[in-house]
């Protein structure tokens, strides 16, 4: 999410006799704009795939990314939405 965030804090700095304080200005500021940039899966795909040392191919197949969760069997758990939804799944079948 770091390298979403388009925006520069901005600082002002009062000197007092013996201390200094810091006030940091409202992020959003005047805009209407968003603090993050949209997320986009395939740019995540080729940082996970250079973090992870796997060929991007692996992880990514142009509409659904990999995913490092397991199962009670210990069996790669298939994320059941495409990573271009918002929607959440039901992970009560999980919780055991």
């Amino acid at each position: 999410m770091t390298t979403l965030f388009n925006r520069v804090p901005k600082h002002l700095l009062y000197a007092g006799e013996n201390h200094v304080d810091v006030i940091t200005l409202p992020l959003q500021g005047m805009s209407t704009k968003f603090v993050f940039d949209p997320f986009d899966v395939g740019d995540y795909a080729q940082v996970l795939s250079h973090v992870m040392g796997h060929p991007i191919e692996e992880l990514y197949d142009g509409r659904n990314i990999g995913t490092l969760l397991r199962d009670g069997d210990n069996q790669p758990w298939a994320v059941p939405w495409s990573a271009d939804e918002r929607q959440y799944p039901d992970i009560r079948f999980m919780q055991r």
